[in-house]
């Protein structure tokens, strides 16, 4: 399953400027509009997972689902996750913050 990352900045849906002008303003609440989205982070999904299958990986996936682990995987946002931007998200990981998403590989055994 590969999922987009709620709290990478194009996790809320926005249009481009909107991203731009604030990256993680969907995560801190900053954003007008409401978010009825998925917010689970990948170790919840991996327990979800874990109660009917074997999990066997759960890496981070870039735009063009180049995996963390492979050459060539980019952060998002990276550049712009300044100090200010971390201050407001306490808690949450550079990696969860810039990462555009999630692969869980599972079987069924």
């Amino acid at each position: 399953m590969l999922w987009h990352n709620f709290y990478c900045p194009t996790g809320g849906h926005l249009l481009r400027a909107e991203v731009a002008e604030s990256p993680w303003g969907h995560v801190t609440g900053e954003s007008p509009l409401p978010f009825y989205l998925n917010k689970k982070r990948p170790e919840e999904i991996r327990q979800e997972f874990e109660q009917r299958f074997k999990v066997l990986r759960v890496v981070g996936a870039s735009e063009n689902h180049t995996l963390a682990d492979e050459p060539g995987f980019t952060p998002e946002g990276a550049e712009l996750l300044t100090e200010t931007w971390r201050k407001k998200l306490p808690g949450l990981s550079d990696a969860l913050l810039t990462t555009r998403g999630y692969l869980l590989q599972a079987s069924k055994d």
